[in-house]
């Protein structure tokens, strides 16, 4: 793309959103072809000689559509899919941000097989859609670069040996870690939800924070905060239990929830590192290259 400006389709029917992320993408150098409707959408793959990046909202009136049909799209519910479908047959290689508020898992393992695609919250910072879509242009293929999201307690050093981990020894970007990003008025629930519609894996450090006075009044266990145990569950349901997407990462002498069959487990007691092996088979989805 050297000696010319990235072209961006941004196909979003609300129309302060477009227009107000139009601006910013011009500003910060994009050509930006921008439409609510996914019709003028699909006629503007054929008549521009090149797109480099694709940013659809899901769900889209297809209402007088020649291209889209109510069935496939559940009456526009997967408006979006069916552009990014179209976008391919043109642009087989140009990555796709799905602009949504949409957590739905399905939702997600339709853009997972659709490969060189991504999800992202609508709330989110520009500053961040920013960064993603700088991401995606340098090149993500499939899921080789993922985003990966940290669930922690009071554990700092494996928190710092975990991110170092991931960036330094895998290569991955940044992890996300809430505490990190810029606050807001959201309740931590809201928050990691708007996260999660970004991420690829999670990790979730289950460390020894809290000692806590067993039933029969007779002795001690230790457990992970509640915040960790509240955000396993969240993520979990949205990500799938088998899925691979969840990883828990403990260390002695913490109590390990009930009920994980299913769920990557790996003990960390002895650090992060000490169990490459085990972490990089975990991950090997996006390590096995």
């Amino acid at each position: 793309m050297t000696g010319r400006r990235p072209t961006v389709l941004f196909v979003e029917d609300e129309n302060y959103i477009r227009a107000e992320f139009s601006r910013i993408l011009v500003q910060e150098g994009y050509e930006v072809i921008d439409t609510d409707r996914p019709d003028v959408a699909i006629d503007r793959m054929e008549e521009t000689p090149q797109i480099d990046l694709l940013i659809a909202d899901v769900q889209m009136s297809i209402e007088d559509s020649k291209y889209l049909s109510n069935m496939r799209t559940q009456g526009g519910k997967l408006a979006g899919l069916e552009v990014a479908r179209h976008f391919r047959r043109y642009y087989p290689s140009a990555p796709v941000l799905f602009w949504t508020y949409s957590y739905d898992r399905e939702l997600r393992l339709a853009i997972r097989k659709m490969g060189n695609a991504h999800l992202v919250s609508k709330r989110v910072e520009a500053d961040f859609l920013l960064d993603l879509i700088a991401e995606a242009l340098e090149g993500y293929k499939g899921g080789q670069r993922p985003r990966a999201f940290i669930v922690h307690g009071h554990d700092e050093p494996s928190l710092g040996e975990l991110i170092s981990f991931l960036k330094e020894d895998l290569g991955f970007p940044a992890p996300v870690v809430l505490r990190e990003r810029a606050s807001s008025a959201q309740t931590l629930i809201e928050r990691v939800e708007d996260e999660g519609l970004n991420v690829d894996v999670v990790f979730v450090l289950l460390t020894p924070d809290d000692k806590v006075v067993t039933e029969d009044g007779l002795g001690f266990v230790f457990r992970a905060r509640q915040n960790v145990l509240l955000e396993l569950g969240f993520f979990l349901g949205l990500l799938g239990r088998g899925t691979g997407r969840v990883i828990l990462l403990h260390k002695q002498p913490v109590e390990l929830p009930s009920d994980l069959g299913g769920v990557v487990t790996v003990d960390i007691t002895n650090g992060v590192r000490g169990q490459e092996a085990m972490l990089r088979d975990a991950l090997s989805e996006w390590t096995a290259h």
